[in-house]
């Protein structure tokens, strides 16, 4: 990458030498003022950057993207919608060949990973669940329910729970123990 003083106005500062457009706008939090040009051109600022662990490719129409992206756009024939994100079920973002799936929002993306999770230490996915206390794969008639929960159970299993529920009452106890003294 050139020193930005060496590079003209109106030029990519990355070093392409493609032309920038123009600022229409003024933006002072962003330090854009109308009628100059804008640094980079768009999807440049990041070259030369660390990419989160992804791999970069370019896209047809010339801009620097993620090669998991890329390559669902490619798969679905348009661009991505708002807000999805793509899951490496390997678990490896530099795997130019992985299969991919495409998430519509987050939460989705999170619950895979938890069902992953599940697999990998030897549980079923669609129905055990790991408790996040003690951190063992339980069968779902350990673990209580919670409707507000993306899948109806807790995240602790009964035996943890209970086990809770007595120290902190315990505490308690101590805690009037010592105010009555």
């Amino acid at each position: 990458m050139a020193a930005e003083k060496d590079i003209p106005e109106g030029i990519c500062a990355c070093g392409c030498g493609q032309p920038t457009k123009r600022v229409w706008g003024t933006n002072r939090p962003r330090g854009l003022v109308a009628g100059t040009f804008h640094k980079y051109k768009k999807g440049h600022a990041r070259r030369g950057l660390p990419t989160k662990g992804y791999r970069s490719a370019r896209q047809p129409d010339g801009e620097i993207g993620f090669l998991h992206r890329v390559r669902a756009e490619k798969a679905l024939g348009h661009p991505l919608p708002k807000g999805a994100i793509v899951h490496h079920p390997d678990e490896d973002p530099w795997n130019p060949n992985a299969r991919l799936v495409i998430c519509p929002d987050d939460a989705y993306h999170m619950h895979l990973h938890v069902r992953m999770r599940v697999q990998k230490v030897g549980g079923d996915p669609w129905t055990d669940k790991i408790c996040c206390t003690c951190k063992m794969v339980q069968p779902p008639e350990n673990v209580d329910r919670q409707r507000s929960r993306f899948d109806g159970r807790k995240g602790e299993c009964r035996k943890c729970g209970r086990l809770r529920v007595l120290r902190k009452r315990e505490q308690q106890c101590l805690v009037k123990a010592t105010a009555n003294s």
